[in-house]
């Protein structure tokens, strides 16, 4: 098959750029051509194929692109034409993309991967307090949360709902989202579950210390400051506990400042952004991982990837983490934004060596179900019975 993906960045970095970029080299292997297409905007490590011109988001340029971006509409057009794919993936597309990249794919096999709640709210089901909300966007409970922007974000988002019929499956990466955009309505008849894949790291056993992990975006949502704060209960049973937060983001100041405050300085390192071919190392001198984050999350690649390494996992029990994460078995669920939960379940698992031990091997055994190779057996067959419904009415 030729195959086009699509997305915002195309840079090796974010959820949704990392697992395109992941199905792309897999599906390559499988003998596809795929080819991929994003901005150019973010001077990051690109691995696209082809892109389209960005925008500055702060510019007020931004008010118009975002509702139509001339060069996304005009790059997939000719991409259309050129490389003439046999199916389209897409991606993240709600930022720098626009809706202009869904015009010309009426007649074209298209599916699309669900990688947040983002298409239906435009702060992904938190409200400015970072409280989950569940309401449906565009009542007047949005305009609290929005204040000017809500008349825009509306109408951006019935631009959205029109010219996401031009996709024939949507492709949710858990249950939890799958529910989400359910109880939106209107694409409930287009969702198939099927979750993530990763590459599988290196296994490795864990031998000494007491070494908690952080890896992702250091922003709000994530919870990293609900970490910082169970590490004064940790060291009080364990002096020589460390953690280890590895990421970037817009909060990365204040947690830095949060770490001086609870005099946190000996007892954590922030290691900035890593390469992403260097995280198997970070995995491994990890005695547990924790993902501390206070929205929903839609899967948490890090969670799986952790799994693989070895690692048991302390996450909190807010969107997808419990339908992968077993309680007992391979980690611990804990309550958001609750430090002594997190606390707990760390010296727990501290104090009892064998303990971590078999969680490893558990760990290990689960994190192989959701390998690159099975997820893109699966991707495979949906790609397949979408162009089998356009040869069957007679499209091409």
């Amino acid at each position: 098959m030729k195959i086009l993906m699509i997305d915002d960045d195309g840079c090796k970095s974010g959820g949704s750029s990392i697992y395109m970029f992941t199905l792309k080299k897999e599906l390559e292997k499988k003998g596809h051509l795929v080819k991929t297409l994003s901005s150019d905007y973010n001077n990051k490590e690109y691995f696209n194929d082809f892109s389209f011109r960005g925008f500055n988001t702060k510019s007020l340029r931004r008010v118009f692109l975002y509702l139509f971006n001339f060069s996304s509409y005009n790059s997939i057009k000719k991409l259309l034409k050129d490389f003439n794919p046999d199916i389209v993936h897409l991606h993240y597309i709600f930022s720098q993309t626009s809706p202009s990249v869904l015009l010309p794919l009426k007649d074209i096999p298209t599916v699309m991967t669900l990688h947040d709640g983002s298409m239906v709210c435009p702060l992904n089901r938190l409200n400015p307090s970072f409280e989950i909300c569940n309401r449906s966007f565009g009542g007047y409970h949005c305009i609290k949360c929005l204040g000017k922007k809500y008349f825009y974000e509306l109408i951006r988002n019935k631009i959205y709902k029109k010219l996401l019929k031009n996709i024939d499956i949507f492709i949710a990466p858990s249950k939890n989202i799958e529910e989400y955009f359910n109880n939106q309505e209107f694409i409930k008849n287009k969702l198939k579950v099927i979750y993530n894949g990763i590459n599988l790291l290196e296994y490795s056993k864990i031998t000494k210390g007491n070494d908690l992990l952080y890896i992702g975006t250091l922003s709000k949502q994530k919870g990293v400051e609900y970490l910082l704060k169970a590490m004064l209960l940790i060291i009080e049973k364990f002096p020589t506990a460390h953690l280890n937060i590895v990421g970037d983001g817009e909060e990365k100041n204040n947690l830095e400042k949060l770490t001086k405050k609870l005099k946190l300085e000996k007892y954590v390192t922030f290691s900035g952004r890593i390469p992403n071919k260097k995280i198997g190392e970070y995995y491994k001198k990890a005695t547990i991982v924790v993902i501390p984050s206070i929205c929903p999350e839609s899967f948490s690649l890090v969670g799986l990837e952790a799994m693989s390494a070895g690692r048991s996992v302390i996450g909190t029990c807010l969107g997808a983490i419990p339908e992968w994460l077993d309680e007992g078995i391979t980690g611990y669920l804990v309550k958001a934004k609750n430090p002594k939960q997190i606390a707990e379940k760390a010296t727990q698992l501290f104090s009892d060596r064998k303990l971590i031990e078999q969680m490893g091997k558990n760990t290990r055994k689960k994190a192989e179900q959701f390998s690159i190779e099975k997820h893109a057996n699966k991707i495979e067959k949906i790609y397949l019975k979408v162009i089998k419904k356009y040869k069957t009415k007679g499209v091409s």
